[in-house]
Parts: C-alpha cells; sequence; structure tokens
C-alpha cells in the first residue's frame, strides 16, 4: 500500500475581529491627533486644521468623531486641553501630550509612537 501524497499545508489567518480593528484605529487617530499638534506652532491647532492633518493620515473621520476624540484626550487622558471660540474647538497640546506625540510616554487607548 502506497503513502498518500502530501497535501500541501495552508496557513490560515484569523479575521481581526471588527471591534478590535476599530479599537486600533481609534488610538491610531489618537496619535495622529497628538502628532499633528506637536507639529503646529505653539502646539496649538483649531479642529479643522486638525481634521485636514488626519484626513491626510487616512483617517476618513467627520469632525463629529473628531470632536468626540478630542474630548476624550482632553477629559481621559489629559493629552491637551479643549477651548471653544464660538462654535470651533482648539486644543492645545499638554507636556504630557507632547511627550506622548513624541514616543517618550505610552499611555492606555492611544497608539505607541515610533517618532
Amino acid at each position: 500500500m502506497q503513502n498518500p501524497a502530501p497535501q500541501p499545508t495552508t496557513k490560515t489567518c484569523l479575521p481581526v475581529p471588527v471591534g478590535a480593528a476599530r479599537h486600533y484605529r481609534q488610538m491610531d487617530l489618537r496619535r495622529r491627533i497628538l502628532q499633528a499638534l506637536r507639529n503646529e506652532p505653539c502646539y496649538i491647532a483649531n479642529e479643522k486644521c486638525l481634521l485636514f492633518a488626519v484626513r491626510e493620515q487616512g483617517h476618513a473621520i467627520s469632525r463629529d468623531q473628531l470632536i468626540v476624540e478630542l474630548a476624550w484626550l482632553d477629559q481621559i487622558a489629559q493629552a491637551l486641553i479643549c477651548s471653544w471660540w464660538g462654535s470651533l474647538c482648539v486644543a492645545n497640546l499638554t507636556d504630557k501630550g507632547l511627550a506622548v506625540a513624541e514616543g517618550t510616554l505610552s499611555l492606555p487607548g492611544i497608539a505607541t509612537s515610533a517618532g
């Protein structure tokens, strides 16, 4: 009796759960916001500038989504300070946010950076 021919092996890639993928995108978005502020004079920018910057980095988000992330970075992470000038949100990077943007500090909920 002959041995059967070996079957080719196939690698199966497990899909990333939708919730996990969304979580990683959200963490990356927060890092990109901090990095965009790091690149601005005096570490300050309004929501329109930040929205343009994160969209340039591949995050297709709405103004409302950006405002939610700015509020999280302000109130939870304390990585920036949001001020309202009429209906326009202005974000100012804190020392803590600058350290995260530069990769010298790690905070839960924000993706780590290589620089």
